[in-house]
């Protein structure tokens, strides 16, 4: 399976999650049952397409890589929940109030950094084993 698509289907599960896990925890935030993979592929195209942007919109900024990865990261995942509460009907997705705001940016932006260092890793596990493959068939 490609790179590109084994991350791909791994973001639409992890956004998924992470999503599903905030709307449970908090009582401002909401996301249709039956119809929830809309908002995670608009989240997750959200977050695809921004993270660069803001990543070049950063690179200026004078702080460590931890703390600039940190606000990368919380930005985007503001800018995206932002799009979705804007795009979709809030039958299908909305967040209200101030702290329910705060926190699903919090919690999301968690499941996110969790997100990429899992894929991260995964992305590794297989490139060694199709480099396996590989050497065991002799190219």
């Amino acid at each position: 399976m490609p790179h590109r698509l084994l991350s791909a289907l791994v973001a639409v599960a992890a956004y998924a999650v992470t999503l599903t896990v905030a709307a449970i925890l908090l009582p401002g935030m909401s996301i249709s049952w039956w119809a929830g993979i809309i908002p995670v592929l608009l989240f997750t195209v959200a977050i695809v397409v921004l993270r660069p942007l803001i990543v070049h919109l950063t690179k200026n900024v004078q702080t460590g890589p931890h703390l600039l990865t940190l606000l990368v990261g919380v930005i985007t995942v503001f800018v995206s929940l932002l799009i979705c509460d804007l795009i979709l009907s809030p039958r299908l997705f909305s967040i209200s109030g101030l702290f329910t705001w705060i926190w699903a940016t919090l919690i999301v932006t968690i499941g996110t950094l969790i997100y990429d260092v899992v894929d991260h890793r995964l992305i590794a596990r297989a490139d060694r084993a199709v480099s396996n493959f590989n050497h065991r068939r002799g190219k």
